[in-house]
């Protein structure tokens, strides 16, 4: 869990000196190229999953986060829907399994 916040912390310095920086990584057949916004939300939603079970109001609170800086994360919506409908939170869990299902496209559906 520490190393988790402490990726997210540096990603939130990273943001801050260049916002626009991206990651690109390479092989030989294709190029990713990955935003802040994805790193941080991907970082935040990691340790959001740390906290599933022992901590399911943490893990909601930091899918929130990841989602607000990156609202198609598909992996942070479709956690989040599922904490909200843990909590019987109907319309909140419907609201993020659709984005989840628009994000993913045909795959999250």
């Amino acid at each position: 869990r520490t190393t988790l916040g402490l990726a997210v912390r540096q990603l939130d310095i990273a943001a801050r000196a260049d916002g626009s920086a991206k990651l690109e990584l390479s092989d030989d057949d294709d190029t990713f190229v990955l935003s802040q916004a994805y790193l941080r939300a991907s970082a935040l939603t990691q340790e959001a999953r740390t906290f599933l079970i022992e901590k399911p109001s943490k893990a909601t609170h930091l899918l929130e986060q990841a989602t607000t800086l990156d609202p198609e994360h598909l992996t942070a919506l479709t956690l989040l829907g599922q904490l909200y409908f843990d909590r019987r939170d109907k319309l909140r869990a419907i609201a993020a399994l659709e984005l989840a299902a628009r994000a993913g496209g045909a795959d999250a559906a």
